[in-house]
C-alpha cells in the first residue's frame, strides 16, 4: 500500500512539474514544447491511473486532469496545477488514512521532488550521504539553469535569476512589498545553499552528515527545486 502510494505521489509531482514547464511554454507561445511535455503529461497520467486503479483500489478520479491536457491551452495547465492535483492528492492521503497510516508515519521519499530523487536519492539510500547533499544543490542549480538559459553559477546565478529589478524567474508579485521580500528572501536562500552548502561539499571529503541531517538537506533540497518549478519565467 505505502510504495503504492509513494508511486502514485511520485506521479502526481512529475505531472506538476510538467504542468508548470508547459504553462510557461504556452505563455511564450512555444508550441512544440507543450506538445511534448502534453505527451509526456499524458504518459504520465495513464501510469498513474493504473496505479490508483490496480494497486489503490481507489476512486479518486482524474477526469480533470484528461480533460484539461486534451485542451491544453494556458489556462488548462493552470487548472491542473491549483485545482486538478491538489485535489486528486488530498483523496489519495485520504485513502492512506483509510489504511491506518498518516503521511507523517511515511519515510522522506513522499516529500523528496523528483529531481532530489532522480540525483540524489540513490547516494542517500547507499550510504554516501556527502555526495547525496552536494548532487542534491547541484540538481538545483542546473534546474535554474534549464529553466533559464543563463550561464553563470552558484551565487552570480541565484542573483540574476531572482533579481528584484529584472529577473528570470518571479515567485511572487515583485511589485508588492510583501512579494518583493519573498522574491528576495528566496533568491538569498539559494545564495545560501550554493555558499554554504555546496561549495564546502564539492571542496572537501571531509563532513559531518549523518543520515537524519542527510536527509533534512533532501528535503530542504526539494522545497527549493518545488518552488523553482513553481515560479513564472519573467516575459
Amino acid at each position: 500500500m505505502i510504495d503504492s502510494y509513494l508511486k502514485a505521489k511520485k506521479l502526481i509531482r512529475a505531472i506538476g512539474n510538467r504542468s508548470q514547464s508547459a504553462l510557461d511554454s504556452a505563455k511564450r507561445n512555444n508550441a512544440e514544447e507543450v506538445a511534448r511535455l502534453k505527451e509526456t503529461m499524458f504518459e504520465d497520467l495513464q501510469q498513474l491511473e493504473l496505479i490508483i486503479t490496480n494497486e489503490l483500489s481507489a476512486p479518486p478520479s482524474t477526469v480533470d486532469i484528461r480533460r484539461h491536457l486534451r485542451f491544453g491551452q494556458e489556462k488548462d495547465f493552470g487548472d491542473i496545477l491549483h485545482r486538478d492535483l491538489p485535489r486528486l492528492e488530498g483523496q489519495i492521503d485520504a485513502i492512506l488514512g483509510e489504511f491506518g497510516c498518516r503521511v507523517g508515519d511515511l519515510g522522506i521519499e513522499h516529500l523528496l521532488d523528483p529531481i532530489i530523487i532522480a540525483n540524489a536519492y540513490p547516494q542517500f539510500q547507499n550510504g554516501h550521504l556527502r555526495d547525496a547533499v552536494l548532487n542534491s544543490i547541484i540538481a538545483i542549480f542546473d534546474l535554474i539553469k534549464s529553466k533559464t538559459g543563463l550561464h553563470e553559477d552558484g551565487f552570480n546565478l541565484a542573483a540574476k535569476a531572482f533579481s528584484l529589478h529584472a529577473p528570470k524567474l518571479i515567485l511572487s508579485e515583485v511589485e508588492t512589498e510583501s512579494g518583493e521580500n519573498d522574491q528576495k528572501g528566496f533568491m538569498l536562500l539559494v545564495q545560501g545553499a550554493a555558499v554554504g552548502i555546496r561549495n564546502p561539499k564539492a571542496h572537501s571529503l571531509a563532513h559531518d552528515l549523518t543520515p537524519e541531517k542527510t536527509a533534512q538537506y533532501l528535503v530542504f533540497a526539494s522545497l527549493l527545486a518545488r518552488r523553482i518549478n513553481e515560479s513564472k519565467i519573467a516575459e
